[in-house]
């Protein structure tokens, strides 16, 4: 199933590295695994307050944040290059 999705995701966006930032919103096992690091993090967060430990609170606004990084700035970051690199391709082509 995962080999048909990058294949269309890749003749869609015309260059396999135009499909990444959907492919990694969308497989199953990116969410699996940023969905458990963040709701790890969540719980440190509570026994963090809980216990007033400071270092744990660092800890599991750490693990809150990856899964924001993996599913917010990457995808961000790859359609900001992807519109660079256009805007290049015009440039020499002019």
């Amino acid at each position: 199933m995962e080999n048909r999705f990058n294949s269309f995701m890749d003749a869609w966006f015309e260059q396999p590295i135009l499909g990444l930032p959907l492919r990694m919103i969308f497989t199953r096992s990116w969410h699996v695994i940023n969905t458990f690091i963040f709701f790890l993090g969540l719980m440190l967060f509570g026994i963090s307050q809980l216990f007033e430990a400071d270092w744990l609170e660092t800890v599991s606004f750490i693990a809150m944040g990856y899964p924001m990084v993996c599913f917010i700035l990457l995808p961000i970051l790859a359609w900001l290059f992807m519109i660079l690199e256009k805007i290049f391709e015009q440039t020499q082509t002019h």
